[in-house]
């Protein structure tokens, strides 16, 4: 009997425990001392390496065990597999940050550890998993959860390197608080439990790839450094979702319990959903979506300096979900391409805005193959002090239509302005006649223009210009300036200089009925004058709008903004391209040469030049 107990002593894995190596000299079982080098069996806080061909024995009993990491090293390192079938054994490693497992560069075989894997108790560490082989996979087949004991705290598990990993085990916190995953380095990372984990998902490099629904467990996603979320044909559940610069990929749908980010470049297959949006936002990048995306929050694109830019299109590529498309603060939006047509791909019943607090916003729609892109919307709202344009691309392919349908089609806010870029083959239309103070005066769309060089009629159907008189001014009446002229005392419908390097003399309070003033397409040569006497807006309350078709023509204005009961008078950013400009053509002279001018019961004026 005492011999017996001295014999489970020294075989037991806390004899003679240190750092050791596989030889696998008696058989395949790891509480074997002859298998260890020195006869040494590692236990708690050693390494255990396997740099051999294992004398053949590269199937291994593990048992329960202890210890603080295991390495495969070498070429010459067999395929070893530790424990027989998924679950089969028990590793737990130590607490604080530590590497659990290490597969070296030089590994080309495929490594498996099929033992549940134990990170700790139920304290807080950090515990990284690295293959750094390009040839050898490393499969860890067995559950990962945290420990117990101790004071419960979050836990994080770390997967790097330049090789690929693959978990077929569920993840969870186990004792622990909560658990986080970070994958990083250049290889895949293939999760192909349904894992449980409800700490945040963040991908700073290379794949992270789906193997189940809901690999990425609950918590919040946040993907980086150009790391590419594969979801392949899976579906998961996830709160908030962020891209810095990255990917998701695949035909599967990602759920957000708490809201959609981008910030910069990133390309999005997977189909978005969830009753959350999406926000495009930060200093530039592209973010196309080509998946049938049915969130049903908002859309906003948005971007802080550079100009940012958003892309639905490819053969599916929609935001059938959608409530509503903002576009603003140097932002673009294409929508469609010119190889594949899909009709409404943003929700019909969803309205647009765009542009907002001299910021930019700009809507591009691509005529498509011979299936047309035609796009819906209930509603064209144009942001206080904004400037929007509605365009269109493609010379070849269906006609579309850019339709909006609602009640009231045409909100402005004050100062705002929209250039329609209507063409025959991608019109824009009024499902109803636009009304309301501030959105229409004079008969026609305040603060609109089509082409750039066009006042806008009030009306259904396709938008149209208006008929003008030339060098007439009289009430009603849109005047088309084409020679030089002077003019007391007289009130206009509206103001469009056509012709080049032309001068127009006020004497005496000059009234433009619906506050627009157009510098047209043939207002070329060194530039026109406006000047003498006072010119104000007819609209309450309104603005004077200015637009400019040619963005190298100046415009100067040397007349006095006049009065008309409103509370002040703000010149607002001119724009060219891309970018808001204050030294460009249009000119302020006397007393509003400033950007900003109050003055107590003037009117706002809106400078606006073309792109």
């Amino acid at each position: 009997m005492l011999s017996a107990c001295l014999a489970a002593i020294l075989l037991s894995p806390s004899a003679h425990a240190a750092n050791a190596a596989w030889l696998g000299t008696s058989n395949g079982t790891w509480s074997t001392a002859t298998n260890w080098s020195g006869s040494s069996i590692p236990g708690v806080g050693n390494t255990a390496t396997f740099n051999g061909t294992g004398s053949g024995n590269t199937a291994i009993d593990v048992g329960t065990i202890s210890l603080a990491n295991i390495t495969f090293d070498t070429s010459s390192a067999a395929a070893y597999t530790l424990g027989a079938t998924p679950g089969n054994g028990s590793i737990t490693f130590g607490n604080g940050s530590t590497t659990a497992v290490t597969m070296n560069s030089t590994v080309t075989a495929n490594e498996i550890i099929n033992a549940n894997l134990t990170l700790g108790n139920g304290t807080a560490n950090t515990t990284t998993f690295t293959n750094n082989s390009t040839t050898g996979l490393l499969t860890l087949g067995g559950n990962i959860t945290g420990g117990t004991g101790g004071t419960a705290a979050a836990k994080t598990v770390i997967f790097t390197g330049a090789g690929n990993t693959t978990v077929g085990g569920v993840i969870d916190k186990g004792g622990a608080t909560s658990l986080a995953l970070a994958k990083s380095g250049a290889g895949t990372l293939t999760l192909s439990g349904a894992n449980t984990y409800t700490g945040t998902t963040t991908l700073s490099a290379g794949t992270l790839a789906y193997g189940a629904n809901n690999a990425t467990g609950s918590g919040n996603v946040t993907i980086s450094g150009g790391g590419t979320l594969a979801m392949g044909s899976y579906n998961g559940t996830a709160g908030a979702v962020s891209v810095s610069t990255g990917n998701i990929t695949g035909t599967g749908t990602l759920t957000s319990t708490s809201g959609f980010t981008v910030a910069g470049n990133a390309t999005i297959s997977a189909s978005l959903a969830g009753s959350v949006g999406l926000a495009k936002t930060g200093a530039g990048g592209t973010l196309t979506l080509t998946g049938n995306n049915t969130y049903t929050g908002a859309t906003t694109v948005a971007a802080t300096s550079t100009v940012g830019i958003m892309n639905v299109n490819g053969a599916s590529g929609a935001l059938s979900g959608t409530s509503s498309l903002t576009i603003n603060a140097f932002a673009t939006f294409n929508l469609g391409d010119a190889t594949n047509g899909l009709a409404n791909r943003i929700n019909p019943n969803a309205s647009l805005t765009l542009g907002s607090d001299l910021g930019y916003g700009y809507l591009t729609v691509y005529r498509g193959s011979a299936t047309s892109n035609n796009q819906t919307f209930t509603s064209l709202n144009v942001g206080a002090a904004g400037f929007g344009k509605l365009d269109a691309q493609g010379t070849t392919g269906g006609n579309a239509t850019l339709t909006f349908s609602g009640a009231n089609p045409y909100v402005r806010g004050i100062g705002g302005m929209v250039n329609m870029n209507n063409t025959a083959y991608v019109p824009v239309s009024f499902t109803s006649a636009p009304s309301g103070a501030g959105n229409v005066a004079n008969g026609i769309l305040l603060g609109a223009v089509m082409n750039g060089k066009d006042f806008i009629l009030v009306g259904t159907g396709n938008v149209t210009a208006v008929s003008y008189g030339n060098d007439t001014w009289s009430p009603g009446t849109y005047t088309n300036i084409t020679t030089n002229g002077t003019y007391a005392d007289a009130t206009t419908a509206g103001l469009r200089i056509n012709a080049p390097s032309k001068t127009v003399n006020l004497t005496g309070t000059n009234t433009i009925e619906s506050g627009g003033i157009i510098a047209g397409s043939s207002a070329t040569g060194t530039g026109s004058t406006i000047s003498g006497g006072t010119i104000k807006t007819g609209v309450a309350g309104g603005d004077l709008w200015v637009y400019l078709y040619n963005s190298t023509t100046p415009l100067t204005i040397g007349s006095a903004i006049g009065d008309n009961g409103g509370s002040s008078l703000t010149v607002a950013s001119i724009y060219q391209g891309h970018q808001p400009r204050h030294q460009l053509p249009l000119r302020l002279r006397r007393q509003h040469e400033h950007r900003h001018v109050q003055a107590g019961g003037l009117d706002r004026l809106l400078l606006v030049q073309r792109q």
